[in-house]
């Protein structure tokens, strides 16, 4: 099966599927979380998944996305940016998958700070909406955060 994951310029960096959405956004940092685990070596250096929560408004036509994500403590993540690709659920039902991404050195930490990532996306097809989301944290060298499922909430 072809990989429809594009290269960057620098081989190491790999952007997600779909298409940029809501590029550049500038989050805030809301908390630290740290997971203490006597096993250090059971860390994962795979981002953590996201918080995601979203509403849509059927009579915008739009999707608001508000998702809580976790990077290493010890990076700054400057900003992050957004891809939004639409799939067909395991089930048979319209999904859409967004990816935040950033890239950063991946490190095994224990310590992460939270970041509020707030965007709203237009659905080409207003009176059909997506009945679930998945969104991922991608950090671009390449690794992917294990998705979180949410259903689609009207506003």
């Amino acid at each position: 099966m072809k990989s429809n994951i594009k290269k960057a310029s620098n081989d190491n960096i790999q952007i997600p599927p779909g298409k940029l959405v809501a590029p550049s956004i500038a989050a805030d940092s809301i908390a630290e979380v740290n997971f203490l685990n006597p096993y250090r070596n059971f860390i994962t250096k795979r981002p953590l998944p996201p918080l995601v929560q979203n509403y849509y408004d059927k009579n915008m036509g739009i999707l608001h996305m508000y998702a809580i994500v976790f990077v290493d403590s010890n990076e700054d993540p400057g900003s992050f940016d957004v891809y939004q690709q639409e799939i067909v659920s395991e089930s048979g039902k319209s999904q859409l998958n967004f990816y935040i991404t950033y890239d950063k050195p991946e490190t095994r930490v224990s310590q992460f700070t939270g970041y509020r990532v707030n965007f709203a996306v237009r659905m080409p097809n207003p009176g059909n909406p997506p009945t679930q989301i998945e969104t991922f944290l991608w950090d671009e060298d390449p690794r992917t955060s294990r998705g979180t499922v949410t259903t689609v909430q009207p506003a």
